[in-house]
């Protein structure tokens, strides 16, 4: 699914293709989509910005997530840590960006519900 402007104002799909239009930029979004979402295709994955933002918060490296935060913005990634679904971000990760964007506390993380 891809996502076009967000609540905050983000559009991650534009944010991807200004990214692409540098060809650095470009072989920095795909070599992430392809260590961060192994299990598709890069193509597929930056499609769906918001999932690969997510990743590199998650497990990606310190240059994946600043890399992520130059490309997309700070409100983007208040917007992923609001909206995606559980079992994205650990503990250590969903503390640590938390903190990072200047939240004063961290909500509990986001649990699956398994029926």
């Amino acid at each position: 699914m891809t996502e076009p402007v967000e609540a905050t104002g983000v559009d991650l799909v534009a944010a991807t293709k200004r990214a692409s239009s540098n060809p650095r930029d470009a072989e920095r979004l795909r070599d992430m989509a392809v260590r961060l979402i192994w299990w598709q295709r890069p193509s597929t994955t930056l499609k769906n910005p918001a999932r690969l933002i997510a990743q590199a918060m998650a497990v990606g490296t310190w240059e994946d997530a600043n890399f992520v935060t130059e490309v997309y913005g700070e409100d983007a990634l208040r917007h992923i840590l609001a909206s995606e679904p559980p079992g994205i971000f650990t503990a250590r990760s969903w503390s640590y960006w938390h903190a990072r964007l200047g939240y004063r506390r961290t909500p509990p993380l986001p649990e699956r519900v398994l029926v």
